[in-house]
Parts: structure tokens; sequence; C-alpha cells
């Protein structure tokens, strides 16, 4: 039987208004929820990063590592102008994506910056106008900027510098110059600090895009004389990806998020420091923020546009001035969680009105909480969570392996399989795949416990005929410490039907970067297990007929994502019995997004979808959500063009009954058809 519920049941029994809860509402006072475990962000965090000499381009004709001293005579002494340096590696990598989109030449490319301080005086991107396609995409696209380490690679705008004056808006590092990239981005800047200098008011530290898969990581933006717009400006429709470990001082804002078009980031581990205006500006964006660090004169964050969907939780927001609010949610929907806000006039103010007065919110929605069943809980699961096991990057590059030498060939059409298996049994705990290479799999590799780390230094593993449904190209053999494979940018298989990683053991497991453009991403065949994804995504078929297969289907294990881009799967995310905690996803396809039964818990903190292409018919009563006798809390949003959309947000099954939640019956975002779901709560 399907019905849809009560408008009673539709609000949780909480009238017209939302929910708050304070630090002290007795449901919550548990040692679970100290606010002292999360304010200090990953600040201790340090790495040098450094790759094996074979991984270098050697000439401006060769695919790899490109150092821009040994390639380009970057001096990066603080003294001589690099910007002509700096300008012309950006040229190499744009003018190849630009000339073929795809190919080891295109994909497979790191711009390296050595430890020095990198003297600029005019913004750093492709030198040539504006390059765009048919469809208004720019032309620019894995372009990655690697530093050594944050503290030993400053990018530093010359004082005064020309053009960078009041209003002017410039950036000192930019991946874009038009508005819009829907193009797959596999884009990072990681590892360096970004100067702003002084008498740059005008100045902004990065404009940063990336569709799918892209991460700003372990990055310092500073203005030194506090002046400037944006240390991160995020305006190009089709923006995505993790932004975490970063330190942001100065400027009007810390983070500025604009356009609503498949728009979704994360936030994680950002410490900002004395910005004028807002440190997170959410216009009409959809943005996930935790353990955000504020310190300055003005909200740490601002809903401003109607579009606009901001989670932010586990933060410390101290203010410096007591007549401003900690969060001014103007409009769009908020959804708060285990905020501490001292020094500021209140906590929260909702349109205008104060919505909570206490310094402390335990839970905080901008809007009725919507369930679908009488039940006692009508506040978010709050799972609780572990944070990426990850290792700072291993030094000792006598303890890499290359899979070149064990015989694997790496041109796209002999099977690498005994010789990348050969790599992974060597014994050494970092086994890497060397660029300018494609490398197949016709069966399954299985990583010992031996191997703690798996590079594939954004190369391509192609799955292979050989392999059969369900299949994993990668199995996760028995170990005692966590295991991380990184850095993958995959795209055309001889199979969509095999999964990148088969999970075969409860060894914890880490994927990061983790792009796969034709094929499922992750399953596993034992139960019991953790796993992390940060910034993963996964396509698994594309236009009407073709049917793919789930993108991240786990079984009875936990699962922690940050940014994960489910597409085209039936459905996307599927979670039997397990926890699964899922903070920012994107999703694209007519199929449901995510799915929870046999008692799994699922906590999703952030998310938007459409079905954007394919000509695909859309039921009106498929959900995206679907809740069979299990436990799912949800606040995300929906986006589209044209007129295929979901006009149901919620399937609950209890006891046999299923009712929906309409996407009619909650807040409306932006076009007819789009919705906000502010929080959702399914419990038995």
């Amino acid at each position: 039987m399907v019905r849809a519920p009560s408008r009673r049941l539709l609000l949780g029994a909480l009238g017209a208004g939302g929910l708050t809860l304070t630090a002290g509402s007795p449901a919550h006072a548990d040692e679970h929820h100290d606010p002292g475990r999360w304010v200090t962000g990953r600040s201790d965090w340090s790495e040098n990063v450094v790759f094996p000499d074979e991984a270098f381009a050697k000439t401006v004709g060769d695919a790899g590592v490109i150092d821009v001293k040994r390639l380009f005579g970057a001096a990066g002494d603080g003294v001589t102008d690099d910007t002509a340096a700096l300008v012309a590696v950006y040229d190499l990598v744009h003018d190849r994506f630009a000339a073929d989109r795809n190919g080891p030449l295109v994909d497979q490319n790191i711009i390296y910056l050595p430890d020095g301080e990198y003297l600029v005086s005019d913004t750093v991107v492709y030198s040539e106008p504006l390059n765009e396609a048919d469809n208004d995409n720019e032309n620019n696209a894995r372009i990655r900027f690697q530093g050594q380490s944050r503290d030993g690679v400053t990018i530093r705008l010359a004082d005064g510098s020309a053009g960078f004056g009041p209003g002017a808006d410039k950036p000192v590092l930019s991946l874009a110059k038009g508005f819009r990239n829907g193009t797959v981005a596999s884009n990072y800047v990681q590892n360096l600090t970004i100067d702003t200098g002084s008498g740059n008011p005008g100045a902004t530290g990065l404009l940063f895009c990336g569709a799918n898969n892209a991460a700003v990581r372990h990055v310092a933006i500073r203005a030194a004389d506090g002046e400037g717009v944006k240390a991160i400006s995020l305006p190009i429709w089709v923006t995505q990806g993790t932004y975490e470990d970063l330190d942001l001082v100065g400027f009007d804002h810390g983070f500025y998020c604009e356009t609503p078009r498949g728009y979704l980031v994360v936030l994680d581990g950002v410490r900002m420091t004395g910005q004028r205006v807002s440190g997170i500006e959410c216009v009409d964006s959809c943005v996930s923020a935790r353990r955000v660090v504020g310190d300055m004169a003005a909200p740490v964050a601002r809903v401003t546009g109607p579009g606009g969907h901001l989670v932010l939780v586990d933060s410390f927001l101290r203010g410096r001035d007591d007549s401003v609010p900690a969060v001014d949610s103007q409009g769009g929907q908020l959804f708060a969680r285990d905020l501490r806000t001292p020094g500021y006039a209140y906590a929260i103010r909702r349109e205008g009105e104060v919505a909570v007065r206490a310094a402390k919110v335990r839970e905080y929605v901008s809007a009725p909480v919507a369930t679908l069943f009488e039940q006692s809980r009508t506040t978010s699961l709050d799972l609780p969570v572990q944070d990426s096991p990850r290792s700072p990057w291993p030094e000792d590059l006598s303890q890499w392996e290359s899979v070149l030498d064990h015989g694997a060939v790496g041109d796209g059409t002999t099977d690498d399989t005994a010789a990348i298996q050969s790599a992974m049994d060597s014994g050494k705990p970092v086994v890497w795949f060397p660029p300018n290479h494609v490398w197949k799999l016709d069966g399954t590799v299985t990583i010992p416990g031996s191997v703690h780390r798996v590079n594939f230094m954004y190369t391509h593993v192609r799955a292979g005929s050989g392999l059969a449904e369900d299949q994993g190209m990668f199995a996760i053999g028995h170990g005692s410490g966590p295991l991380m494979l990184e850095r993958h940018f995959g795209w055309t298989n001889e199979t969509k039907l095999a999964y990148f990683v088969d999970h075969a053991s409860t060894r914890t497991l880490v994927c990061q970067d983790i792009h796969i453009q034709q094929g499922p991403m992750y399953r596993n065949s034992v139960r019991g297990g953790t796993v992390f994804f940060d910034s993963c995504s996964a396509r698994t078929a594309f236009k009407k007929p073709e049917v793919g297969k789930v993108a991240f289907l786990s079984d009875h294990v936990t699962a922690y994502a940050r940014f994960i881009n489910p597409a085209y799967g039936r459905p996307n995310v599927v979670n039997h019995g397990g926890d699964v905690w899922l903070f920012g996803v994107k999703a694209e396809g007519p199929w449901v997004v995510f799915d929870t039964d046999d008692g799994g818990r699922t906590e999703i903190l952030g998310a938007i979808f459409n079905v954007y292409t394919g000509t695909w018919d859309l039921d009106p009563e498929r959900p995206v959500v679907r809740n069979h006798e299990s436990s799912v809390s949800a606040s995300l949003s929906t986006f589209h063009e044209g007129g295929n959309a979901f006009e149901t947000a919620v399937a609950e099954t209890r006891g046999g009954e299923t009712r929906l939640l309409a996407g009619a019956d909650l807040p409306g975002r932006l076009n007819t058809g789009q919705f906000f779901v502010p929080l959702y709560v399914g419990t038995p």
C-alpha cells in the first residue's frame, strides 16, 4: 500500500516553525557531543610531497610530474618574477586538454612546485582568450597545482601589483576565465600557500572550480595586510569537490559560493581569521561545512540567496563583535548542529529575527522536520563519525614499487593483471603507477596486507572484457593497518559491470580522489569492514536504455563519505544493514539516489541531484530517498533544468506500508519543481 502522509506527520508534529535544540536539551546530554573534540580541525597536518625520478616529465612533450623549476625556469627565490614561467606551464596543460580532452598527455599531468617563494605580478591562468566548447563549457580541466609542502611553497603577489586595486576581485591563481564548466575536472590545488601581499585591496587568493572530482587541500591563503576580496572564490556553474585543511586569513570573505547549477562543495577542517563581511558566503549554492573554526568580527556564515542550502556542523565560531550573529540565514535553508559561538550577540539569525540566542547550538533546522510515520525521534541520526586514517605522504622513495618493474606494459590493450599483482606482492608498502600509461586488467588484483598505499598518479586502470559482472578489479586482502587508494582518473572501459574495488576483508580502506567514468566504484564481499571515501566519483551509465550498476554498494559495513558523486546507477548509493554517513553528495540520473534497507542507518548531510540528461522517463513516485524498515535522516536539495525532475522526495516503508513525501509538500527552491528537504527523519 502506498499513500501520502497527513500534514501533521509531514511537519513532524512541530507546527509551522523549524526545530531548535540548545546544548542543554536533555535528549542530547551525553559525552559524544563534547564540543572540544573538533575545534582544532587538522591544523597539525604536515607532509613533504616528493616523487620518484621516473615520475617527472623530462621534456615539455612528456606527461607526468612537471617541475616548474626544471622545465620552465621558475626561480622560486622570492625576488625573480615567476609569472611568465607559471603561466607557461599552465598553458602547456591547458592546451593539451583543449586539443584532445582525453588521453595520457591530457589526464596525467601534475604541475609541481618545489619548496620556494614564487613571486608573481599578475593572475596565474592560461594566456589565450576564454576558450569555450559549443555547450559553453570552458575548455579547461585536469589542472593540478601540487606544492611540495604548505609551509615551504608560497605563491606571493608582489606588493601594489597593477590591476589589483579596489573592486577588482582579481585572483592570484585562477582555474577559470568563463562562467560555466561541467567537464569532468580532476582539478586540484594542494600543499601550498597563496599570499596576496600588501597594497592589493582588490585581490582574491584562489578562483577555483571543478565538476565531479576536485579538491583544495592543505592550503593557506592570506592577505598580508588583511585587505582583499575573497580568499577562495567559487563562482563557476557546476562546482563540486572537497575543500579540506585550509587556513584563510583576512579578506572580505573566506569562501564565496555563488551559482546554483550542479553546485555542492564540502568544507572540512577550515580555519578562518579576520574576515570582514563573512567567513562563508552561501548565495544560491549547496555547502556542507564541518569543523569550521572562525575568529572574526563578522558572521562566520551567511545564507544570502533563495537557493542557498548550508549544512554547518561541529564548529567553533568566535565572535569579535557582540552586535552580530554567528550565523545569518537570510534565505534558503540552514541545518546546524553542535556549534559553539562565544563572543557573538547570538548564535543564529533567520530572516532578520533571532532564531537561536544561546551560544551553544545542539541542533537547528530552518523549516519543519518531515516525518512520515508516528515516531519519537524528530532530530537527525547524528551517527558517530570517524575521521579518515590517512597518513602523510611517504617520503622514503626506496619504499615505492613501480608496476613497470614487474613487466606491466601500460598500453591500454595488454592484460597487466599478472604484472600488477607481482608488484603488489613485492613487500613494499607503496605501489605506484608511472604516468603516460593506461593499464588494463582482465582479472582481479588482490592487494595484500604489506601494501599500505597505492598511488595511481592519475593514470587509468581499464576494466577489461575478461572481468565478470560484479567482479572487483582490485580486491582488498587482509591486513592490520589501513590501506589507501589514491589519485586514479579512469575514462573508457571495456566493461561497465565490474567494480573498481571489492572490499574482500575487514581491513580499513581509504579511497581518495578516485574517478571512474564508466563503471561502479565499490562493493564488499566480506561484511564488517570500514571504508572512507573522499572526493570519489563513478558514472555507471548514461543514456536510455542503458541502466547502470549501483555505484556505491555497501553490505553491513561502516562507510564515511566526504563528497561522492555517483551518476546513473540504479540505485546510486545502497546501504544494506550498515552505518553510512554521507557528508556532501552530488548525484545524477533518473533512479533512486539513496536506498537503505535491512535495518541500516544512513545519515545524509548535504546533497544535490538532478536527472539532467539521458531522455529518461521518470516515474512520479520514484523517490530520491528510499527507506525500507531502516533509519534515515537527510538534509538535501534538488536541481534541474528542463522538464525531467523528481516529484517524490522520500518513500518510507514500515510494516509493509509505504508512504511518500512529495516534493510539492516541501519548501520550493528556485525553478518550478525544485525543492529543499531541510530535514527528513525516518526511524522505527
